[in-house]
């Protein structure tokens, strides 16, 4: 039996089911494009402004961060970012201290 492929293009792993429709399998597709471009232009406005890449990542997550803060009174949508980046890249950070 040959692979699976789903909707966007994209080969699924042996088991792995499709249970989008179409428009959000292309939905999906379209903000992973984006997802994997951004290195790319945090590159460019690095180079833009003669930055240094990492120096670029730090400005660009801080303003970000600082923004979504900003926003999370009055969007939910800004909490529950805030409350995803905390869950996932510094849960358990109180215990090693």
């Amino acid at each position: 039996m040959g692979s699976v492929v789903d909707m966007t293009g994209r080969t699924l792993v042996e088991g792995e089911e499709i249970t989008a429709t179409a428009s959000e399998q292309l939905e999906r597709a379209e903000l992973r494009e984006i997802w994997e471009s951004v290195p790319e232009i945090v590159r460019e406005w690095a180079d833009g402004y003669e930055l240094q890449y990492p120096a670029a990542v730090e400005l660009m997550v801080h303003s970000l961060l600082t923004e979504a803060l900003g926003a999370s009174e009055k969007h939910e949508r800004a909490g529950q970012v805030l409350e995803f980046i905390g869950s996932r890249f510094f849960a358990g950070e109180d215990a090693e201290e």
